[in-house]
């Protein structure tokens, strides 16, 4: 009996280590967007809650564009990947940053002109 690897054989070690390295780095990659994305959700979470103060008033509703960003960012735990989720929810919490910004602005105008209106009567 011949115990030498033939061609084929060879040829299908390979292949099978081909695929059992690429699927371990899928896994870390996966991983390792998963884990960014955690920490994202986290800081967004954080800073959202402190600026929110800035225009959110007890009793009105939010203004539309901030109401919008976050139902978008709702519909990201609906993605597949791990990579699918991270890019949708940069965007979207790039959105929702600049719709926070602009309600705090306009909240703070609203606020100096209704100061200035009265201060004038």
């Amino acid at each position: 009996m011949d115990h030498t690897p033939n061609l084929g054989s060879i040829i299908g070690g390979l292949g099978v280590l081909f695929w059992l390295i690429y699927g371990l780095n899928w896994i870390v990659r996966e991983q390792r967007t998963r884990i960014r994305l955690e920490g994202i959700k986290e800081a967004t979470s954080e800073i959202a809650f402190f600026v929110s103060h800035s225009y959110e008033r007890p009793g009105e509703p939010l203004p539309e564009p901030v109401a919008k960003a976050l139902d978008n960012l709702a519909h990201v735990r609906k993605l597949r990947t791990a990579q699918q989720r991270y890019e949708a929810y940069v965007r979207g919490i790039r959105m929702l940053g600049e719709a926070m910004g602009k309600a705090a602005k306009q909240r703070g105008y609203d606020e100096g002109f209704q100061a200035q209106r009265t201060d004038r009567l």
